[in-house]
C-alpha cells in the first residue's frame, strides 16, 4: 500500500510536470503564433502598400504617355521642318555657286572696263598729239599764205616797173607754184590728220559705249547678286528660327523626360524600402516559423497542410524573387501581379499553419 501511494505520488507529480511543461509549450506555441498573426499583418500591410504603387505607376503612365506622344509628335514636325529647310538650303547651295560665277564674271568684266579705260585713255593722247600736228600744219599754211601774198605784192611792183620787160614774172610765177604745191600738200595732211582724228574718235566713242554697257551689265548683276544675298539670308533667319523652335520642343520634352526620371526614381526609392522591408520579414517569418516547428513534434503535422519548413521557405523564396524584379523593373505591373499571386500563397499557408497549430494544442 505504501509502494502505491509513492507510485501515486509520482506518476501525480510528473503529470503535473508534463502538464506545466506542455502548458509552458502551449504558452510559447501561443506566443509564436501570435508572432506569426503579427507578420501576417505586416505582410497585407506590405501588400496594400505595393498595391497602391502599382495604382500610382499605372496613373502616372496614364499622365505621362500622353504627354509623351505630343512631344514625339511635335519633334517628327520639327524634324520633317528641317529636313524642308535643308533641301532649300541645298538649293540655295546651287545660288550660291552660280553667284560665284556671276561674280566671277563681274570680276572679268570689271577688268574688261579698266582695260577699256585704258584704251580710252591712249586714245585721248593720240587725238591731243594730233591736234598739236594740225595746229603746226596750220601755222605752215599762214606761213605760206603770207609768203603768197608778200610774191604776190612783189609781182605787181616788178610789172609795173618792167613794163614789157617782165622776165622776173616768170621767177615769182615759179615760187608761187611751189607755194601752191606746199599749200596742197598741207591740206593733203591735214586731210588725212581729220580721217585719223575721226577714225580714233569713233574708236573712243565705241570704247566709251562698250565701257557704259559693260558697267551697266555689272550693275545689273551686282543686283541680282544683293536680291540672291537677302533671300539667303532671310532663308537662313527662317532657318534659325526653325532650329530655335525644334530646339524648344526637344528642352520640353527632355522636360518631361526629366520629370519622368525623377518620378521614377523617387518611386524605385519607395520600391527598393518596401522591398527591404519585406526581406527582412519574410526572413523573420522564416525564423518564427522555425521556431514553432522546432518546439514540438507534432507540428510536423502541417505538411498534411502545406508541407514543411521547405515548402514555407520555397514561398517566401517566391515572393522574394517578386519583390527582386519589382527593385529592378519598377514599373512592370504584370511583375506586380505575379507578386499579388505569391502573396497570396504565402498568406494561405501560414493561416493554415496557425489553425494547425492551434487545433494541436487544444487538445
Amino acid at each position: 500500500m505504501f509502494v502505491s501511494k509513492k507510485k501515486l505520488a509520482a506518476t501525480h507529480q510528473k503529470m503535473l510536470a508534463e502538464k506545466a511543461e506542455k502548458e509552458a509549450l502551449t504558452s510559447r506555441i501561443e506566443a509564436l503564433t501570435q508572432q506569426l498573426e503579427i507578420k501576417q499583418a505586416e505582410v497585407k500591410d506590405l501588400h496594400i502598400t505595393l498595391t497602391d504603387q502599382k495604382t500610382r505607376s499605372r496613373r502616372f503612365l496614364g499622365m505621362v504617355v500622353p504627354h509623351l506622344v505630343n512631344a514625339a509628335q511635335s519633334i517628327e514636325c520639327a524634324n520633317n521642318d528641317l529636313i524642308e529647310q535643308s533641301d532649300q538650303l541645298q538649293n540655295k547651295l546651287g545660288v550660291f555657286e552660280s553667284t560665284q560665277h556671276q561674280l566671277e564674271a563681274m570680276f572679268r568684266s570689271l577688268e574688261l572696263v579698266s582695260e577699256s579705260s585704258a584704251e580710252s585713255k591712249g586714245t585721248v593722247n593720240a587725238l591731243q598729239m594730233l591736234t598739236a600736228d594740225i595746229s603746226q600744219f596750220i601755222s605752215i599754211i599762214q606761213q605760206i599764205s603770207e609768203q603768197t601774198n608778200l610774191l604776190a605784192l612783189n609781182a605787181a611792183i616788178e610789172a609795173a616797173r618792167a613794163g614789157e620787160h617782165g622776165r622776173g614774172f616768170a621767177v615769182v610765177a615759179d615760187e608761187v607754184r611751189s607755194l601752191a604745191g606746199r599749200a596742197n600738200e598741207a591740206a593733203s595732211k591735214i586731210s588725212g590728220l581729220v580721217e585719223r582724228i575721226e577714225s580714233s574718235t569713233n574708236l573712243a566713242g565705241e570704247n566709251i559705249e562698250k565701257v557704259s554697257t559693260q558697267v551697266a551689265d555689272a550693275f545689273v548683276g551686282a543686283a541680282e547678286i544683293v536680291q540672291d544675298t537677302q533671300s539667303i539670308l532671310s532663308l537662313s533667319s527662317n532657318t534659325v528660327d526653325v532650329i530655335y523652335k525644334s530646339t524648344v520642343d526637344i528642352y520640353a520634352s527632355s522636360g518631361i523626360a526629366q520629370y519622368t526620371n525623377m518620378w521614377t526614381t523617387a518611386h524605385a526609392k519607395l520600391i527598393g524600402a518596401d522591398y527591404d522591408r519585406a526581406l527582412l520579414l519574410t526572413s523573420e517569418l522564416e525564423t518564427t516559423f522555425g521556431l514553432v516547428v522546432a518546439n514540438h513534434e507534432e507540428t510536423r503535422q502541417l505538411a498534411r497542410v502545406g508541407g514543411p519548413l521547405e515548402y514555407f521557405s520555397a514561398k517566401a523564396r517566391s515572393f522574394h524573387d517578386g519583390l527582386r524584379l519589382i527593385e529592378e523593373d519598377e514599373s512592370d505591373l504584370l511583375v506586380v501581379e505575379q507578386l499579388d499571386q505569391s502573396y497570396q500563397d504565402l498568406v494561405s499557408y501560414i493561416t493554415a499553419a496557425q489553425m494547425k497549430v492551434k487545433h494541436s494544442y487544444s487538445r
